[in-house]
Order: structure tokens, then C-alpha cells, then sequence
């Protein structure tokens, strides 16, 4: 991620590393995107993972992982986004 951080322009791209399936650092991700642009216009949750294994060797850790970030990184990501939004008055786009 930050290798492909240099290569953007930081006028118009922030680069955050965040552990989706962690509410604090999503709340301290978005923050920053706050104090930086104000704003956010769009959200594209694209953070997924899987692990093809048979369901009696899939362990409660692994599926826990998966849950967290495909469902919960989803969701605080979308709420997050939805709060700024609301904030700048665009709720016609949120509905």
C-alpha cells in the first residue's frame, strides 16, 4: 500500500492503512480522510477475503477472519461514509 502511495498524487489521494476489521482504526481512518478533504463523495468497499477449505477444516479463527472483514470492514466502512455524508447535507444520494 505504501509503495503504491508514492506513486499517487497527495493533492488528490490519501493513502491510510487501516485494519478494516477494527472499529477504532476505522473511526481513526476516516478522521484523517475528515481533517484532510472535509468531505467524502464516494466509498467503493472493495476489502475481502476467502479461504477455500473444505467446511470441518475451515477453524472458528479462520471463519472469524472472514466475517470481520467481508461483513463488519463492510459495514464501519459504509457507516462511517454515510455519517460524513449526512454531515454535508447530501442526503438525496443516501437513501
Amino acid at each position: 500500500l505504501l509503495e503504491t502511495a508514492k506513486l499517487l498524487d497527495p493533492k488528490h489521494n490519501l493513502c491510510i492503512p487501516c485494519d478494516i476489521r477494527n472499529y477504532q482504526e476505522v473511526n481513526k481512518a476516516f478522521k484523517k480522510i475528515k481533517n484532510t478533504y472535509k468531505k467524502i463523495d464516494i466509498l467503493i468497499n472493495n476489502a475481502g477475503i476467502f479461504k477455500m477449505l473444505p467446511i470441518n477444516q475451515t477453524s472458528p479463527k479462520i471463519w472469524d477472519n472472514i466475517l470481520k472483514t467481508n461483513t463488519y470492514g463492510t459495514f464501519y466502512c459504509t457507516q462511517k461514509t454515510v455519517q460524513m455524508m449526512k454531515r454535508i447535507n447530501l442526503r438525496k444520494a443516501i437513501r
